[in-house]
């Protein structure tokens, strides 16, 4: 164990070197719930998420350990600042540096869709800038027929798709790959603003080329936004060609 890389509430990642694999990131539930059936369970479909979705924009599932003192989830180590971190230090960034941004992370939701599965929770702190950027913490990922008969909200609220905030109503929308459009959407304008977007009534971002794509891919229906492909394609027409080597400068 090398270091400490960061916690949420139930789990704590560390960067470790292992004799397979080199550098990797072990993934451990706290030490109070390292017993705790629902965090093995966590782990055990985060692990099998990183298995079956083998693209660019996704860690390398390495091990998963469910047994001992310290079970752990163990992938591919990205090095690289956050895209939160990067919104933090630098403020709004080039529009052009956002959509050769979008355009990649956009082709691998394509790509994760097109497996059948939903990420649920991109947001700028889940978003890892290298010399290509990454999606982290598939926690909740789930095949999209799953996602379909969600009954409760689940993701990070602000960057919810409107279909993910109703899950638990008759009424909303089933969520499915355009939720994972909207959360993008919803990040590269706040890439382009230098703030998270407020979304009340609905999320504006702001002008110019590159926000009337992101506003098609905010659109409250699902139905009426852009296709993860469809919005790579489009922000291919604006994108700086290597964003993510100028934004992880």
């Amino acid at each position: 164990m090398l270091r400490r890389l960061g916690a949420g509430g139930a789990h704590e990642a560390f960067l470790v070197e292992t004799d397979e694999s080199g550098l990797a990131v072990a993934k451990l539930p706290r030490p109070w719930l390292a017993g705790d059936v629902h965090r093995l369970v966590s782990l055990r479909d985060e692990g099998d998420a990183l298995r079956r979705l083998r693209a660019p924009a996704v860690p390398r599932h390495l091990d998963t350990v469910l047994t001992g003192a310290h079970p752990h989830l163990l992938m591919e180590y990205v090095a690289g600042p956050t895209l939160r971190t990067v919104i933090a230090g630098r403020s709004s960034l080039p529009a052009s540096l956002v959509a050769g941004l979008g355009r990649a992370l956009a082709l691998g939701l394509a790509a994760i869709a097109r497996a059948g599965w939903v990420h649920l929770d991109v947001k700028p702190a889940n978003i890892v800038l290298n010399s290509a950027p990454r999606l982290l913490d598939f926690e909740l990922a789930r095949p999209a027929t799953e996602a379909a008969r969600m009954t409760h909200p689940a993701g990070t609220w602000h960057y919810m798709a409107p279909e993910q905030r109703a899950a638990a109503t008759a009424s909303g929308a089933r969520i499915g790959p355009a939720a994972d459009v909207y959360a993008l959407a919803l990040t590269l304008g706040e890439a382009l603003a230098g703030r998270p977007l407020r979304r009340s009534p609905d999320p504006v971002p702001p002008q110019g080329a590159i926000g009337r794509v992101l506003a098609e891919a905010l659109a409250p229906a699902p139905r009426d936004r852009p296709r993860a492909d469809e919005l790579a394609a489009t922000l291919a027409a604006h994108a700086d060609d290597e964003p993510e080597r100028s934004l992880a400068a």
